[in-house]
Parts: C-alpha cells; sequence; structure tokens
C-alpha cells in the first residue's frame, strides 16, 4: 500500500525492509523483525489483516491530513500573535494538532515500541514518552518523595514535569529507582544525570541542579541539619539531548561524597532540578546548613523533577573519608550516656581510623 503523506524522517521507520513489512503487509518470507529463520517460516499472517489496514490507514491518512491542515493555520495566527497568552495558547493548540496528526502512524508506534530512532523533538513522541513515564516511573517517584519525607523537609511539593535520570559510573551504568540503597564507594564520583523535558526547550532555557543531604546529625540541637553535597547553575539542555553537560555549567559547589557517621540513621541524599526565569550569578555559598528552599526563592527557581538515592554506614565509607581528607567521622548510639565503656568505643574507633589512614596502600 502506497504511503500518501509525506512525513518527516524522523516519523518514519529507518530499516526499509520493515518499514515495506509495516506499511505494505508481512511478506511471503515472513516478518523481517523475526531474527529466526524458523520463526519466519513458521508464520502466518490472520486472514484479512492486510486489507483490514489498508481501510484503517486510509481513515488514518485522512484524519492526519485535517490535523496537519489545523495546524498550518495555527502556526500562521502563531506568527501574528503579540500577546503572551495568546502565543502560549496558539503552541499548546499547535502541539495539540501535531501530536493528534501522528498519534495513530503505525511507524511512529513502531519506532516508539522498540525505541528506535525517537527524536523528541518530534511532538508525539515527547506526548508518548510522557505518557509512559506518567503512567509508572512518576508515580514511583513521588511515591518515594513523600513515603521518605524528602516532600516537605527538602521543597514543600512538586509538579513533575521533567524526568530525571541519575546514573553513577559504574561498570554496568545502570538506572536506579529513586530511594534505593547505595554503596558509597559507588557514590564516590559525581553521578551523570539526564533532565528529559516533555515540552518544547527554548534556546535560552537554563537549568539548576542541586544534591543535597538533609540527615546530618545536629548534636546541638538534638535535630538533623542539611548538607549541600553539589550545586550548579546555568545549564543548557535540548528535547533530544537531556544529558548535563557540567563542564558548561557554573558550578557553585563541587560534589562531596556521601560519608555517613556509624550508626547514624540512614542518610536520603536528594537530587532536585529547577528552572531558571534567567541566569544566575556565581556565588559563595555554605555547605553546612544549607537551605534549599531560601536558595530556590532567592533566585526564583521553578521545582521541574527530582530523584534520591539512600546510604548507610559500610565497608567502603572510611575508605571515602580517607580519600576525600574527610576525617574519622562520629560513632552513634541509641543513647547519649557518660559510661566509660563507650568512651572506649569511640577510642578504639578513632585508634582503627589512624591505623587505616597511615597504612600505605599496595
Amino acid at each position: 500500500m502506497k504511503n500518501s503523506i509525506v512525513r518527516a524522517a524522523g516519523l518514519q521507520i529507518r530499516n526499509q525492509r520493515i518499514r515495506d513489512a509495516v506499511l505494505n503487509g508481512v511478506p511471503k518470507t515472513g516478518p523481517p523483525t523475526l531474527r529466526s529463520r524458523w520463526a519466519r517460516s513458521r508464520y502466518v499472517s490472520p486472514e484479512g489483516i492486510n486489507e483490514a489496514f489498508s481501510l484503517a490507514k486510509e481513515i488514518v491518512d485522512k484524519e492526519a491530513a485535517n490535523h496537519k491542515s489545523a495546524a498550518g493555520e495555527v502556526e500562521k495566527e502563531l506568527k501574528s500573535a503579540t500577546g503572551e497568552e495568546q502565543r502560549a495558547e496558539l503552541a499548546k493548540n499547535l502541539e495539540h494538532h501535531l501530536v493528534k496528526s501522528e498519534f495513530h502512524n503505525p511507524e511512529v508506534r513502531f519506532n516508539f515500541m522498540v525505541k528506535d530512532s525517537v527524536d523528541l523533538n518530534e511532538p508525539i513522541y515527547r506526548y508518548l514518552s510522557r505518557t509512559e513515564w506518567a503512567a509508572k516511573e512518576m508515580l514511583i517517584l513521588m511515591q518515594r518523595l513523600e513515603q521518605h519525607h524528602v516532600i516537605p523537609d527538602t521543597m514543600p511539593t512538586l509538579d513533575p514535569r521533567a524526568q530525571v535520570d541519575v546514573q553513577f559510573v559504574t561498570p554496568t551504568m545502570s538506572s536506579f529507582e529513586p530511594g534505593s540503597f547505595l554503596s558509597n564507594e559507588v557514590c564516590e564520583r559525581r553521578p551523570r544525570i539526564s533532565i528529559q523535558e516533555f515540552e518544547p526547550i527554548a534556546k535560552d532555557s537554563l537549568y539548576s541542579v542541586v544534591i543535597v543531604n538533609p540527615d546530618v546529625p545536629d548534636l546541638e540541637n538534638d535535630s538533623f541539619k542539611t548538607l549541600l553535597h553539589y550545586a550548579a547553575v546555568n545549564i543548557r539542555i535540548s528535547n533530544d539531548a537531556p544529558e548535563v553537560d557540567f563542564a558548561q555549567a557554573t558550578e557553585l559547589a563541587d560534589y562531596l561524597p556521601p560519608h555517613p557517621e556509624k550508626n547514624a540513621p540512614a542518610q536520603r541524599f536528594c537530587v532536585w532540578v529547577f528552572r531558571q526565569p534567567a541566569r544566575v550569578e556565581g556565588a559563595e555559598i555554605s555547605r553546612e546548613g544549607f537551605d534549599i528552599r531560601q536558595f530556590a526563592g532567592a533566585n526564583n527557581l521553578e521545582a521541574v523533577g527530582a530523584h534520591m538515592w539512600r546510604v548507610r554506614y559500610d565497608l567502603t565509607t572510611d575508605f571515602i573519608r580517607a580519600k576525600y581528607g574527610l576525617g574519622p567521622g562520629s560513632v552513634y548510639f541509641r543513647a547519649r550516656t557518660a559510661k566509660p565503656e563507650e568512651a572506649l568505643l569511640h577510642v578504639r574507633h578513632r585508634q582503627k581510623w589512624e591505623k587505616f589512614v597511615e597504612t600505605p596502600s599496595k
């Protein structure tokens, strides 16, 4: 069957053999998506499916042509519009028609299913990606942020509009679910972070990334305080290049690896992504007692995404502390007392630390 609508290359299946099979029916040799010759030879198409597909494709193409025509009219209005509210409404309407024009396109559906040639500059792919993300991953994110009290301990709330992916440099380089426990050694170096927006990103858009730990023991006030572990502003991303290039950003605080205290509760490391209304000038900020809400308010930052992980004291913590000169740390107990045996444990811990630091590496 001939494809009656000319579409952009990003909306087409790149493999010509698969594209012909999708649009014109499965060849006698079997579906090209099946790698096994035996599986292809055993495949039998449902009776009448090619005829039904041809009729359905005609309806889909007719509907797509109507929406493309409507999109063209809206685009003309958008060029002549002057008011910000009017332009925003027209841009939203234009996006709607562009999505509807490709919503039932079998090539788009195939590309998105196999995650092949998915160009997120195209509105339809952004729409499908957001729908898939909102159905599962966004729900998990919000559940973990509320379950572990990241909201409201760090920021008061979040209207998630961007998918934030965090990966540490490990042999697997795999993503992890928000709230996962990670080894301190795994978190030793700054993670790779990607920010996937599902709305069109303007060329002058800027973002900020802040990583905080709100679980640092504060013995003087018998509470906890927040420690800033990383802050970068003036980050540029695009829809098709979501990974953050920290080399091009302005770092306000370099990355400080997790180094929890022994016997202290699990610590939450909260990654917040903000959208900036304007460029943020570099300024000195204090790590100790960092107030992320005050920082966001002072710079008019809008939270659009988040992520988190957790750590405990483990066998690699002393190694991290020694490597980065963070000191031996403290040992905490269920109740603070002046019992001699507990003081002796503190001494033994420090002696163990000093021996660990002085031991030459082999």
